[in-house]
């Protein structure tokens, strides 16, 4: 199954789908900056919500071995995301 609804939205692309690790990847639109021209805060969370459940799940909606649920996350933002892509990387521990 395709990605549908927000995942859709964001333009999620997988680079890499294994069992406790994920490689996901977005381009950025101006409608994900802020003001400032920096990503929201929201959009990059979500990138790392996509990412550490694809990996956790071992794949995406069609190929995933379990089903995963996002119950709670806590971002540290180090920096102001820039350019015109974002990648993120999770690996289960």
């Amino acid at each position: 199954m395709p990605d549908e609804g927000f995942r859709k939205w964001l333009g999620v692309e997988y680079e890499v789908m294994e069992d406790g690790h994920a490689v996901v990847g977005m381009n950025i639109t101006d409608e994900m900056r802020n003001l400032r021209g920096v990503v929201q805060g929201g959009v990059i969370a979500s990138l790392i919500d996509v990412a550490m459940a694809t990996a956790a799940a071992g794949g995406n909606y069609d190929t995933r071995l379990r089903p995963m649920a996002t119950l709670e996350i806590k971002v540290n933002y180090l920096a102001a995301a820039t350019g015109e892509r974002l990648t993120g990387t999770a690996d289960v521990v």
